[in-house]
């Protein structure tokens, strides 16, 4: 299976320049600031579904993930496919299933956005880049949907965003993105393109339960051990930083 979450992170390195100065770019950051602003107001749980189809055929769904998201001030828990990941005051968790391993560090710094949030940023962050050519926001109905154009041989052909226009919520994006860039993709594909669209659905949801963050579902900490608990038994605990 291709790791199209992963792939979603991309985005962040897609360009490194200033933003041409133009005014529909300008109000597409306006858009997606206040998207992004969103993670900081209130409590999100979401639903994550990534899909990943040819670029000429994108009614065929050739491979696909799906996750949540759940995010409460600066906590954080996320799981997609087979690694979740928590973050509290306290700890960075990730639990990858498959090869049963627990690795804790220390947190992130307290003002950086929450990794949910992360993919916003890195849209915004791509779209800065003069890489792009053009942007076209059209509103039809309660959505308003931006689209970011690429030039001829970068990694990214195109990005389609639908948000909320009433709430600012974003529910979908799609890029067209080389398939080189893809893992399990063969280099023969290095002039093709793929299609990967994530949809976000949010549930309706008060307040996030702080249990949800709480390290000590993973591990209780015993003098200078961590020991993982009953559900996580056969877990190995890897400590990559120091948590104080």
């Amino acid at each position: 299976m291709k790791r199209i979450f992963i792939i979603s992170c991309c985005i962040l390195i897609v360009c490194q320049v200033s933003a041409q100065n133009n005014s529909s770019l300008e109000k597409a950051r306006e858009i997606l600031a206040e998207s992004s602003a969103l993670f900081n107001k209130e409590d999100i749980a979401m639903d994550i579904v990534y899909t990943y189809a040819d670029e000429h055929s994108p009614g065929i769904i050739t491979d696909s993930l799906r996750g949540y998201v759940l995010i409460s001030g600066n906590n954080y828990r996320g799981e997609i496919g087979n690694t979740l990941t928590v973050k509290n005051s306290r700890y960075s968790i990730m639990a990858f299933k498959d090869d049963k391993l627990l690795y804790v560090a220390a947190p992130t710094g307290k003002n950086n956005m929450p990794d949910a949030a992360a993919p916003l940023q890195l849209i915004t962050d791509a779209i800065k880049s003069a890489g792009v050519n053009t942007c076209a926001i059209n509103e039809v109905g309660d959505v308003t949907e931006l689209r970011f154009d690429f030039p001829a041989g970068m990694t990214y052909k195109q990005m389609r965003i639908i948000v909320e226009s009433r709430d600012k919520r974003i529910k979908e994006v799609n890029y067209v993105i080389r398939k080189s860039l893809l893992p399990e993709e063969e280099k023969t594909t290095k002039d093709l393109y793929a299609q990967v669209r994530t949809l976000f659905i949010y549930r309706k949801t008060n307040a996030v339960s702080a249990s949800e963050f709480d390290e000590r579902q993973f591990f209780t900490q015993k003098a200078n051990s961590l020991l993982p608990t009953p559900a996580y038994k056969d877990y190995e605990v890897f400590i990559g930083s120091p948590s104080n």
